[in-house]
């Protein structure tokens, strides 16, 4: 069984076989739009925030990874930790 190739009838508009290549894009583009908008730019922008100190009322002063510095040295925050460490187990 093999399969043959036919080739296109003359009066066939090759734009048309454009937009059929193109419309599963189409389709799938508002997705995409929704997922980076409400998915990848929270995340990115929560990154971004976590390196600076900022209250909300002023403008945010990068202060780079001592905020990472000082969660990892409080006592409360590795307690917690030590006890989801536990529920692994």
């Amino acid at each position: 069984m093999s399969v043959k190739s036919v080739a296109l009838p003359a009066a066939v508009n090759p734009s048309r076989f454009r937009w059929q290549k193109l419309m599963p894009y189409l389709f799938i583009s508002p997705f995409f739009v929704v997922f980076l908008i409400f998915g990848v730019y929270p995340i990115v922008y929560s990154g971004y925030i976590s390196l600076h100190e900022w209250t909300g009322l002023k403008t945010p002063t990068f202060i780079g990874l001592q905020n990472y510095t000082s969660l990892l040295q409080d006592d409360d925050f590795l307690t917690a930790m030590s006890g989801v460490a536990w529920c692994w187990q």
